[in-house]
């Protein structure tokens, strides 16, 4: 039998997104995909998927879903409140969700959107190598649209005997109401005056609201050209910012056009594109320059970051024992589900249960942690 979802209600605006739509700007088909591909990424991490993986994206108020079948799942990114027949689950960690539940969500806690990974994938249609949905252009995801009421999803069949995993703190990005951004100037900086440039650098703009998946428009000091806004249209990226007349910056999302005719000041580097995904209306921005040496670098250490939690991962699944999972500090432990001997990897610390089933402690010859743990509830990020 098929995994089915049903969409009790659609929520705010929910639809499906992977990394996107490459390689068809020329034919002006948007990439869309994932605004916060961060969080996209880390979710189906967690539940054994390839981390370009469909995902449902949520946007501030989220959607009902009722699951036929059990369904491992992972919630990143904002925390929207999300919930189990009535029971809060948080954020950055797997879940089991049993046979007949509601998945619902109770309200916004921080950030603008929420990234749900299912084991094993949903199963939408493929159009031009991306599942990812393009409203606009009406392709992709469930028959180009978001999730409405009454609908359905099917999910590819999940992987068996995963643990549950919850990230580390290092590992998760807070979403306060100013974000410092940094961006490569150009491709158009000779465009602007000097004075332009250096009010863009040295003040603070307020997020609009006008801000979706298209762009996000900016209040603040006028930034002036030298002659004009216009230039001959060009290719757009996602975090271009382009500066039309009105002299107020707006960056371009993942679901721009192709091209553009504004000038466009800076460019905002990829790892910091998910600080824009998860602004509100009132929000602040600030902009700080950097080299594309630098960008690089900072893309290379973000990057390696990925790919040591993915390694995490990968040392968790392999452990032994069925046994519920505590990460502390990076590190897996792996507890029995009675009172009695913790089994510790991979430092084969050993520890004992203090008092009842909710409090812990692992001590090593040079650390000691202790910290509370529902065994109902397998996993705790210290």
């Amino acid at each position: 039998m098929t995994p089915t979802i049903t969409v009790i209600d659609g929520g705010f605006l929910t639809t499906v997104q992977d990394l996107g739509r490459h390689g068809y700007q020329r034919f002006g088909v948007p990439v869309s995909g994932a605004m916060d591909q961060y969080a996209m990424r880390i979710a189906n991490l967690l539940v054994g998927n390839d981390e370009a993986a469909a995902v449902l994206e949520i946007t501030l108020l989220g959607p009902i879903l009722l699951f036929s079948s059990k369904a491992r799942v992972a919630l990143t990114g904002s925390d929207l409140g999300a919930a189990i027949d009535g029971n809060p689950i948080g954020p950055w960690r797997s879940v089991d969700i049993p046979q007949g539940s509601r998945l619902s969500f109770l309200g916004r806690r921080s950030g603008a959107r929420s990234y749900l990974a299912i084991s094993g994938g949903l199963d939408v249609l493929e159009t031009m190598g991306s599942r990812s949905t393009s409203i606009r252009e009406s392709i992709g995801g469930v028959q180009g649209r978001p999730l409405e009421k009454g609908g359905s999803l099917t999910t590819f069949h999940s992987k068996s005997d995963l643990p549950l995993i919850a990230v580390p703190k290092q590992h998760i990005y807070n979403y306060p109401d100013t974000q410092r951004v940094r961006v490569i100037l150009g491709p158009q900086q000779e465009n602007f005056t000097k004075q332009g440039i250096k009010t863009f650098l040295s003040e603070s703009y307020e997020i609009s609201n006008d801000c979706n998946r298209i762009g996000i428009r900016l209040v603040g000091p006028k930034l002036s050209h030298k002659s004009g806004p216009d230039i001959i249209s060009d290719g757009t990226s996602f975090g271009s910012v382009q500066v039309p007349g009105d002299g107020m910056p707006l960056i371009l999302m993942a679901d721009r056009g192709t091209t553009g005719g504004y000038a466009k000041i800076a460019t905002v580097i990829t790892p910091d594109l998910w600080k824009l995904s998860q602004v509100l209306p009132g929000n602040n921005l600030t902009f700080e320059s950097v080299t594309i040496k630098e960008a690089v670098a900072i893309n290379k250490r973000r990057e390696a970051e990925i790919s040591n939690l993915k390694a995490l991962i990968a040392r968790i699944c392999k452990l032994p024992l069925p046994s519920p999972r505590v990460l502390v500090d990076g590190n897996a432990y792996l507890v029995h589900d009675g009172l009695g001997t913790v089994i510790a990897r991979p430092t084969e610390l050993v520890g004992e249960f203090l008092t009842s089933k909710q409090h812990l402690q692992v001590t090593s010859k040079d650390m000691s942690y202790s910290f509370s743990v529902e065994l109902q509830v397998p996993f705790c990020a210290i």
